[in-house]
């Protein structure tokens, strides 16, 4: 996988970052491509990298506290 992948909309770097942004809980997944166009795969068949890659955008945007005022 290349940084492009890595961090691109709908990856679990991606989805780590709005999981946090929107106060959600922690909970891996990512989309095959973008959000709301294809399909979401959630933990249990992601890889480990990518679980981790999840959890390295949760906590990046936990420390810089950029969250959705509502």
């Amino acid at each position: 996988m290349n940084i492009t992948q890595e961090y691109r909309h709908g990856s679990a770097y991606d989805r780590g970052r709005s999981d946090s942004y929107y106060s959600r809980p922690a909970e891996p997944h990512k989309f095959e491509s973008t959000p709301y166009n294809s399909s979401k795969i959630t933990r249990e068949n992601m890889s480990e990298s990518e679980i981790s890659l999840y959890f390295k955008g949760y906590m990046d945007n936990e420390e810089e506290d950029n969250k959705k005022e509502w």
